[in-house]
């Protein structure tokens, strides 16, 4: 099963890639690497939004130690990676939320991909 999020944060999965293609209106979406899965958000804040997600979870970013660092590196590997993949060639913007003041929406660690349209600064 592939996970996905419904807009109050909570996990939810979708049967099969299909249908996680299907939620997300956008052919390949979803992508699962070595230790992470890639897919796209069901909430979007940009016209091009993904989530890239370790396999193992990282309760907060704060807290990451040991093989919890490079699983970090890994994930934004796999994230520019799916960026080229789906034409982001202009820019994009990888996002963290940690604790409750950052916005973080669920107890682990996820990259935001955001891209497809200028992003203005501040973003918050």
């Amino acid at each position: 099963m592939l996970a996905s999020f419904t807009d109050a944060g909570a996990p939810r999965c979708a049967r099969n890639s299909s249908e996680l293609l299907g939620l997300c209106g956008r052919k390949k979406a979803a992508l699962t690497y070595t230790m992470c899965l890639v897919f796209c958000d069901l909430s979007p804040q940009a016209p091009m939004l993904f989530l890239d997600m370790p396999k193992e979870p990282i309760i907060r970013l704060s807290e990451a130690e040991g093989s919890g660092e490079s699983l970090l590196g890994h994930l934004m590997s796999a994230g520019k990676k799916r960026a080229a993949h789906l034409g982001l060639t202009d820019g994009f913007r990888m996002v963290v939320d940690e604790g409750p003041e950052g916005g973080q929406p669920v107890c682990h660690v996820h990259l935001h991909i955001l891209g497809g349209r200028q992003l203005g600064w501040p973003p918050g």
